[in-house]
């Protein structure tokens, strides 16, 4: 080994060190000079930064092994951010020969969709019905992948924004350093300074090029994306190409067939198999239970118990998964034969909205079948990782128990097995399903219209005869319902009309008056209303004994809040029926006075004063205290006040008063006017003059009282008689001096 002088060591090291830091300083310079991360155009400029900087790290590397421990730090970390920025340019060339493939694979799909739309398919005419389902299935597998990718390029553009704003972080951090490099003075810091510089320089650059694989991995995802999306239009065009001309052949129907049959054997020879075992695993389970009263404690025989009832759980349940599954093989039978019915045998457009209707309540019944066993499966494999740390345990301490314990997680396994065959069969009936539903609708949509018109009259109908419940074994259906309205609303109408024609036009010929055919009318509404009710229940064929429900929750009602409801309404019975008040009188409830309008079921209208409607409840008529002033006819007496200052002739007051009222037109002379001398009052001698009108409002009766008023006070004018007001006098006790005092302010 060759030895050299300490000096000579020195003197290199300190020169490879100057020539790493220069090569780094270079490469820094010429990025900074170099365009962005979004101007990489090509893989050649690439390719050349990539090359530049292996001399970089090159130099790096012999500087780093050169140099002292205590001065290797800074380059050390150089060292990493070049070889960061060296995978980095490897991962974008990657990058972009994944983008030109991607491209190429898209410019492919894109010719490939131009040449279908123009030449059609290589495939001979009629198309296969299978050919098409796989057509349909590989359309619905891609669309699902364009989905995923929507959903990855979301992430990209989360990514990518992340990676600029490091990116631009990075650069304030650089020209942060810069600014603090050029402005120092002091010999003794610039070289750490600069190497922070350069260190930065570095950082910046690296979350540049991130920045750069961002965006290249967002480009390559949108690329995918169209790519897969131009794959969905060559597909699509290629299922409606197939569909305007495909069939299901007779021979391809018999072998589909076929192939049910043969798997209908098979599981019918699995099934008797499995039969077998069920009985043996119960006879191993009914010894494992005797044996295990006999050893009450043993922690083996136990286990063997559990792991023989498990398994015998996982042939029961292996049992019903073959008869599941023998049905299930029945319903692709079914299905088959109808798509050959409606792909060549043109059925009637009965069965086909019935097949349809079908087909969708199956779907439905098989999203719950599928809901559950996925529930069940996930149970059984949560017990199946459970059983398996404690076979773990178990092992080291009870070896025989942790053989039982296998057995548990291997029947729990085969139970698993069971429902992912489960699964598999329902997710086959449903593709048969979808694709029926996809049939009939390619049916709907290429039929005349004439077809079309009666296919939509077939679904009314079928929405019509909708049974919606039964009620004595007689269906209710959408129709009956809608029937019913219509006569329910027509024999409303209907009772309403008869009943104003019979209180307008028959009711007065026969001789009664107003307020006998107002009564009259509203009870022949009822009457009418309930009968025509019962003839539409009884045309749309409804049962009335579902009034004996309804009967029954009425009185319950009235039990516990519809008692007032029902007990206006009996009143309003009750007030037509009486006639203690009627249409057209003049009465006063409760400080409450008008003329009354309307008696209806639940309230009575009265029209007071002022032109208000005043909505009384009919229960108050018969409970309260009510004033009728018309109820045997409109003849009312009134009266009113008067007082004289006293000293007044009496008698002539008294004829006066007299005066006032006779020869008013509206003032009954049969029976005739009295004056009465009322009271000796505190300051005026007090008179009434009662007399007799004929009122339907209680507006009549303060206007004539008004009049008369009128009259009273132009008479006792004219004969100089005073009406009298109020008066007071003050005594004063003069039996003793009056005490007078002077008060200041």
């Amino acid at each position: 080994m060759r030895l050299i002088p300490e000096p000579f060591r020195t003197i290199k090291i300190v020169s490879l060190t100057v020539l790493a830091v220069a090569a780094l300083a270079a490469v820094c310079l010429a990025q900074e000079a170099s365009p962005s991360p979004a101007a990489h155009s090509s893989a050649e400029q690439i390719t050349a930064e990539r090359n530049a900087l292996a001399g970089a790290l090159e130099e790096a590397r012999r500087a780093l092994q050169a140099a002292a421990p205590e001065n290797s730090d800074g380059l050390r970390r150089q060292m990493a951010q070049l070889q960061q920025l060296d995978l980095l340019y490897a991962q974008e060339l990657d990058l972009l020969k994944q983008q030109q493939e991607l491209a190429a694979a898209r410019d492919q799909m894109h010719d490939a969709l131009r040449q279908m739309n123009s030449a059609g398919i290589n495939e001979p005419r009629p198309y296969s019905i299978l050919l098409l389902d796989g057509a349909q299935d590989e359309l619905e597998s891609i669309e699902d992948q364009v989905e995923a990718i929507e959903a990855t390029v979301r992430a990209a553009e989360e990514a990518l924004q992340q990676a600029r704003d490091l990116a631009a972080e990075r650069e304030r951090q650089r020209r942060a350093a810069r600014e603090a490099f050029e402005t120092n003075h002091d010999p003794v810091s610039s070289a750490p300074l600069e190497t922070a510089l350069q260190l930065a320089q570095l950082d910046s650059r690296v979350a540049q090029e991130q920045a750069r694989v961002r965006e290249l991995e967002l480009a390559n995802e949108k690329v995918g994306r169209d790519a897969q999306q131009a794959r969905v239009a060559v597909l699509r065009a290629k299922v409606e190409l197939i569909a305007r001309d495909a069939c299901l052949k007779k021979d391809e129907l018999d072998k589909q067939l076929a192939e049910i049959d043969k798997d209908d054997t098979e599981l019918r020879r699995s099934l008797s198999a499995s039969k077998r075992e069920l009985e043996t695993a119960d006879r191993r389970f009914m010894a494992a239970q005797q044996r295990a009263e006999r050893q009450e404690n043993a922690p083996a025989v136990a286990a063997e118990v559990e792991a023989r009832r498990r398994a015998r759980e996982a042939l029961q349940l292996e049992v019903s998964g073959f008869g599941q599954r023998l049905q299930k093989l029945v319903e692709q039978r079914q299905l088959w034969q109808r798509r050959y019915q409606v792909s060549e045998e043109a059925p009637t457009r009965a069965q086909l909205s019935q097949w349809e209707q079908e087909s969708q309540q199956a779907l439905q019944q098989l999203t719950r079948e599928e809901r559950i066993q996925r529930t069940r499966l996930a149970q059984l494999r949560q017990s199946a990782k459970a059983l398996g740390d404690s076979i773990v345990e178990q092992a080291q301490t009870e070896p025989e128990v942790a053989k039982w314990l296998i057995e548990q997680q291997e029947s729990l396994q085969e139970q698993s097995a069971t429902y992912e065959a489960l699964l598999t069969g329902l997710e086959t009936v449903r593709h048969l399903h979808d694709k029926l539903l996809r049939q009939i609708a390619r049916r709907n949509a290429s039929i005349n219209w004439r077809e079309r018109v009666g296919l939509v009259w077939d679904r009314l109908r079928a929405g019509w005869s909708f049974e919606i419940t039964a009620i004595e074994d007689r269906p209710i259906t959408v129709g009956k319902i809608v029937v019913g309205f219509i006569l329910l609303a027509g024999g409303f109408i209907v009772a309403r009309r008869l009943s104003r024609w019979l209180g307008r036009r028959l009711f007065p010929r026969l001789g009664l008056d107003v307020h006998a055919a107002a009564a009259l009318q509203s009870i022949s509404f009822y009457v009418l209303l309930s009968l025509l009710t019962l003839f539409a229940l009884n045309v749309i064929n409804v049962p009335l004994t579902i009034f004996t429900f309804v009967g029954g929750a009425l009185a319950i009602g009235v039990g516990f809040g519809s008692q007032n409801i029902v007990n206006n309404f009996i009143s309003g019975l009750i007030l037509l029926a009486e006639r203690p008040i009627k249409v057209g009188d003049l009465i006063e409830v409760d400080g409450t006075k008008g003329t009354v309008e309307r008696i209806g079921p639940r309230s009575t209208r009265i029209l007071g004063e002022g032109n208000i409607d005043i909505l009384v409840p009919n229960s108050h008529f018969l409970e309260r205290n009510v004033i009728n002033w018309t109820l045997k006819n409109d003849l009312l007496r009134t009266h009113v006040e008067v007082g004289v200052a006293y000293g007044t002739a009496v008698d002539r007051v008294t004829q006066l008063l007299r005066q006032s009222v006779a020869g008013h037109e509206h003032i009954l002379d049969h029976p005739a006017p009295e004056v009465v001398f009322a009271n000796f009052g505190d300051n005026a001698l007090q008179f009434e003059v009662h007399f007799w009108i004929h009122v339907r409002t209680p507006m009549q009766k303060r206007l004539l009282e008004s009049d008369v008023r009128y009259r009273i006070e132009r008479l006792f004018a004219e004969n100089g008689i005073s009406i009298a007001f109020p008066q007071r006098d003050v005594h004063l006790d003069t039996t003793t001096p009056l005490s007078v005092r002077v008060v200041k302010e």
